[in-house]
């Protein structure tokens, strides 16, 4: 049975804002940019998504080696639909944080949505070598046998 695109969409924001949160909540408040991230964050749970792409934007503006702004704002862009921005924002985050299994699972999605499973399963199984977060190892065990791998 194939999930309908906005439901996926809303499961993957619920992940996304609970463990991003949880991350940007974790890092130190003299980080630059931090502030605004956290705004951003605020902002993406009240569903103002053009506001956070501008407060992640300006954080990364101040902390261009932040891979979590990256993070953050691409999974506002995935929000949004903007599959391309989103994907390089992700791309980012893994350049700079190759062990960042949250930037790898969201990226996973974009290449779903665009109809590439086997990107989208080198992902889903990169998080699953990771093994950081239990709610990302349970959700990239059960994408990947939709995808048919066991």
């Amino acid at each position: 049975m194939k999930s309908h695109p906005l439901s996926l969409h809303r499961t993957i924001l619920f992940c996304a804002i609970v463990l991003t949160g949880a991350l940007l909540i974790s890092c130190s408040q003299s980080v630059p940019g931090q502030d605004l991230a956290d705004k951003a964050q605020g902002e993406m749970e009240s569903g103002n998504l053009d506001q956070a792409i501008k407060d992640y934007s300006q954080a990364i503006s101040q902390s261009p080696e932040n891979a979590a702004f990256y993070q953050g704002r691409g999974y506002a862009y995935l929000s949004k639909n903007q599959l391309d921005l989103a994907l390089d924002d992700f791309n980012r985050a893994i350049g700079l944080d190759p062990k960042y299994a949250m930037a790898y699972n969201n990226r996973s999605y974009v290449y779903k949505l665009q109809n590439d499973p086997s990107k989208a399963l080198a992902d889903f199984q990169k998080v699953l070598q990771l093994g950081e977060h239990a709610e990302l190892l349970t959700n990239a065990q059960t994408k990947l046998e939709e995808l048919g791998v066991k």
